[in-house]
């Protein structure tokens, strides 16, 4: 990746130097007769048009180092350059129309004046003209930058880990309120007691069939005499005796079990809380040293336009 210039290329600020040397602001000089603002413009206009012909053919030059493939660091390479560019064709029309005011006799506007400092970043490809306090202030900028996005990838990091907290926190209090539905449920005694009456019902009905079958010998059946259809129905009071039984000794277990579920749920959900509250607490600095510096971050980010 490259991060310097080749060492055969002036650097930028020679250039920036060199259009500085042609002193064109004071081609504003109001104390400058006519004839001599038109003759300055017509040898800045020669030597701007030289110099930023001299400057594209240097860029060329640096663009011919690199295939399709190193685009990117081509453009780390020319971006300043072409800011100079912009530059001189910013100064060309601004002299272009001066002369024109000159030549027809018009007010000479007010001068300007522009950076003789160019800065900026290779990595990401920004650079600016501007004063030596302002590169100073570019400097700091960058310092604060890269503490920024230190601090911001840890605040990215933290805040995930806070958010799964809080989210585990809220499933497990879910989880224990369905668990306490259910045990809830299971404890109702209406749904167990109808079950319990009709199978104990039919205990009774098929032990009175039962037991007229054996006692009187009837026939319920055709062709089933009454002693064996008297024993399948004792079959059958015994069947639904055991179904309450069962009902009853399910109902107790499924009740253990959610009781000792909810418990264990109470204390995992305790212990997540106890769990966010620490992450919540461990990134509270760091949320708050990243709102501070996220503001002077913006602060001087806004000044560089």
């Amino acid at each position: 990746m490259t991060d310097s210039f080749y060492y055969d290329d002036d650097p930028p600020q020679v250039w920036l130097d060199d259009l500085h040397d042609m002193n064109i602001p004071g081609l504003w000089n109001i104390q400058l007769t006519n004839a001599q603002r038109i003759n300055l413009i017509a040898r800045v206009k020669n030597d701007l048009n030289e110099w930023r012909k001299h400057l594209r053919s240097d860029i060329d030059i640096m663009k011919g180092r690199f295939g399709h493939d190193k685009m990117d660091e081509m453009e780390r390479i020319v971006t300043p350059y072409q800011l100079l560019d912009t530059l001189a064709g910013d100064l060309s029309k601004q002299v272009r129309e001066l002369e024109d005011r000159a030549k027809k006799g018009k007010a000479i506007p007010e001068g300007f004046m522009f950076g003789d400092r160019i800065f900026g970043d290779m990595k990401t490809k920004r650079w600016h003209l501007g004063s030596r306090a302002d590169e100073d202030r570019w400097d700091d900028f960058m310092s604060v930058e890269r503490r920024y996005q230190m601090i911001g990838k840890e605040y990215q990091q933290q805040g995930r880990v806070v958010k799964n907290a809080a989210q585990r926190v809220k499933e497990q209090q879910v989880e224990n309120k369905r668990i306490m539905a259910e045990l809830n449920k299971r404890r109702s005694t209406t749904l167990m007691a109808l079950q319990v009456s009709f199978a104990l019902l039919a205990a009774i009905i098929t032990g009175i069939i039962a037991g007229m079958s054996f006692l009187t010998d009837t026939v319920f059946v055709e062709g089933v005499s009454g002693e064996a259809f008297g024993a399948l129905m004792l079959v059958v009071t015994i069947a639904a005796v055991g179904t309450a039984v069962v009902l009853v000794r399910r109902r107790q277990t499924a009740i253990k079990q959610l009781s000792q579920d909810i418990t264990d749920g109470r204390i995992m959900a305790k212990r997540l809380k106890e769990a966010y509250d620490t992450e919540k607490r461990n990134f509270f600095p760091t949320q708050q040293t990243f709102k501070e510096i996220s503001q002077e971050y913006k602060q001087l980010k806004a000044s560089f336009g």
